[in-house]
């Protein structure tokens, strides 16, 4: 499973922190259909939110792996659910 979560351009965070920035998901079938079995719990109203982290931060969801080396690795994604 590949689900990887980058700011893209990360190596320019001065520009970042005055203009903002880009994030670019890239995921493989396997990642788009755990990606979307997450999803499902918020629609259903089962939770009101969902993480997904890398290993290195008690996950396992997300890669390490950047695939952009000019962007800026993720390592925790919070999805909440608004209320209505």
């Amino acid at each position: 499973m590949n689900i990887s979560v980058e700011i893209k351009d990360g190596n320019q965070l001065e520009r970042l922190r005055t203009e903002g920035g880009e994030v670019e998901i890239s995921v493989d079938e396997e990642g788009l259909d755990y990606l979307l079995s997450q999803l499902r719990f918020l629609k259903e109203n089962r939770t009101d939110h969902v993480h997904f982290m890398t290993s290195g931060w008690g996950g396992g969801e997300l890669t390490e792996r950047l695939q952009n080396a000019e962007n800026l690795l993720v390592h925790h994604l919070r999805i909440l659910l608004l209320a209505s």
